[in-house]
């Protein structure tokens, strides 16, 4: 499950880690792949923090990477950073997270942002996820599988069969259902 979160404003304290997620959006937007393919929203402030921490495979206990795109002002390109993620709290409006930088160069600010939130259940480290960027095909190990394992299988262009684990049946939702993030 990826996660995306939308702000009016973010700023960013590097030396401490912090990224302030000014006037954060009321819903977190959510989506899967197959075979699922459930998309929705859930209330930022009462169910996804909620979500952060429930589970034996929660956020809180194996956190998540995300991607930061960021309207610098002035500039007409996007800025994405990979950042590790921790610690989600409120302050008023603000959704405050402790951040560790995995890639990129953070800005001290910026205009609007998105954050996208790596996938979320207990399958997600056992899962390799194949990305295609233009004809490309580079396939993403997990971290249960070791690098050489990961150079043959970009190679070949397909995880080998044994890493391959599906995710457990979810039920399906609409797309407008509030009970989204809820766990049944």
């Amino acid at each position: 499950m990826l996660f995306v979160q939308n702000s009016a404003g973010v700023e960013i304290d590097a030396t401490k880690g912090l990224l302030t997620w000014r006037n954060v959006a009321p819903s977190t937007l959510f989506f899967t792949d197959r075979p699922a393919r459930m998309a929705g929203h859930c209330h930022t402030k009462e169910e996804f923090l909620k979500l952060w921490f429930e589970g034996p495979d929660s956020f809180s206990r194996n956190p998540p990477i995300a991607t930061l795109s960021i309207l610098e002002p002035g500039k007409p390109d996007l800025l994405n950073v990979v950042v590790q993620l921790r610690n989600p709290r409120l302050n008023g409006n603000n959704l405050l997270y402790d951040i560790k930088l995995v890639e990129g160069v953070l800005p001290a600010s910026g205009d609007a942002a998105v954050l996208f939130i790596d996938v979320l259940g207990f399958w997600r480290r056992n899962v390799r996820r194949v990305a295609i960027v233009g004809t490309s095909t580079a396939i993403a190990a997990s971290a249960a599988v070791s690098a050489s394992e990961a150079t043959a299988a970009e190679a070949s262009a397909t995880p080998p069969a044994a890493t391959m684990v599906p995710p457990p049946a979810l039920p399906r939702r609409s797309l407008s259902s509030r009970r989204c993030c809820r766990r049944t």
